[in-house]
């Protein structure tokens, strides 16, 4: 697998650092800073994902906090009519509010006087609880939609 340059892209890290391979990233001004890389995968490697279902992530700390970290297979910079991926979600909560309800809940996995004491974050279960919670809100407003149609239909 190899990190890969890609048109959003704003900054190479460790491009003069030799120990390390450079990484082309995305990084954005807000509060939280979202740091977006792209890798590509070797044939082999697709092999084996196919047949695993899985991909492991290692990153180094050097003894600080580990960060919340969101894999995905889409890019997040593509419109909807650009993705390859269907979620099973309404069409009523845009990719923007999918994509912000989950780094809120990483974000707020930070969220504690000690957090070196927390214990071990769930990150999978933390998908589940953002990934419920925008199915909540699909449901939620298609529900007022369908109500605001019919009360249009009675007039």
């Amino acid at each position: 697998m190899k990190a890969i340059q890609f048109k959003e892209q704003t900054v190479i890290l460790a491009e003069n650092q030799p120990e390390y391979t450079p990484l082309p990233v995305f990084i954005n001004d807000s509060p939280e800073r979202e740091m977006v890389s792209c890798f590509e995968l070797s044939q082999e490697e697709m092999d084996v994902l196919i047949k695993s279902r899985q991909i492991w992530f290692t990153q180094l700390t050097f003894g600080n906090l580990f960060q919340p970290v969101h894999l995905q297979v889409q890019n997040p910079f593509a419109t909807n009519q650009e993705q390859v991926r269907e979620r099973p979600l309404s069409e009523y909560v845009p990719d923007e509010i999918f994509q912000r309800v989950h780094q809120a809940i990483g974000t707020a996995s930070m969220c504690w006087e000690s957090p070196e004491k927390a214990g071990v974050f769930q990150s999978t279960r933390a998908s589940h609880i953002a990934y419920d919670l925008c199915a909540r809100i699909g449901q939620w407003v298609q529900e007022e939609v369908k109500k605001q149609l019919s009360n249009q239909s009675n007039l």
